[in-house]
């Protein structure tokens, strides 16, 4: 519950800002509704102390990105603010540097220089408050243009047009409607023809 409670945190917050460079925050970030999108990378990791979740832009770069960094406590899911926030990456990208807190609680941001496309590497947040202090590792983290799943790629069926399918629907009542009433004529001139004969089979006079 508590690691559920620090990612929704990450996405009812902004959207990592575009790359910077000289520190420069380009445009108002936006609003996210899903873990993954086309354009974020995200990655997470907790400790029985504190909850990690960092977001960072998966397009490629011409420069410095930024990585968002969103702490939380781990029982409670509360915003850490006031911490100092550590990002170590290893690997195709190395980095270790202090995250700044942001505006708003338990947000912090770093900066990675210009990372490769394709480039992966291992990333540890370490987390110091007042009275805490724990590593948080998250895992392999890739850097770059994500990967679309197949099942995105492929051609979805061209959906029929409302109007189209009620014209349909009406011309084939239409069409039920005709061939109902010819049947019927066809019945009822089946009808009178097998009833002339016995009609003309009754002696004058007779009661039928």
């Amino acid at each position: 519950m508590a690691f559920a409670g620090v990612l929704l945190i990450a996405l009812a917050s902004a959207a990592p800002p575009a790359s910077a460079h000289g520190g420069e925050d380009h445009g108002a970030p936006e609003p996210e509704i899903a873990a993954v999108v086309g354009t974020t990378h995200v990655g997470s990791g907790e400790t029985a102390t504190f909850s990690v979740v960092v977001k960072y832009p998966a397009a490629p770069a011409e420069g410095p990105l930024t990585m968002r960094v969103y702490v939380a406590d781990t029982d409670s899911s509360a915003p850490i603010a006031g911490a100092t926030v550590r990002v170590e990456l290893k690997g195709e990208v190395t980095m270790d540097q202090e995250a700044k807190a942001t505006g708003s609680p338990g947000v912090y941001e770093a900066t990675v220089p210009a990372p490769p496309n394709g480039a992966h590497a291992d990333g540890i947040v370490s987390v110091q408050t007042k009275t805490a202090f724990d590593l948080v590792t998250l895992g392999k983290l890739s850097f770059g243009p994500m990967d679309v799943p197949a099942a995105a790629t492929e051609e979805h069926p061209e959906e029929i047009p409302i109007w189209q399918a009620a014209a349909g629907a009406l011309g084939l009542a239409v069409l039920a409607g005709g061939a109902g009433f010819g049947i019927g004529r066809r019945s009822r001139r089946r009808k009178s023809q097998d009833a002339e004969p016995h009609e003309k089979s009754t002696p004058a006079g007779a009661t039928p």
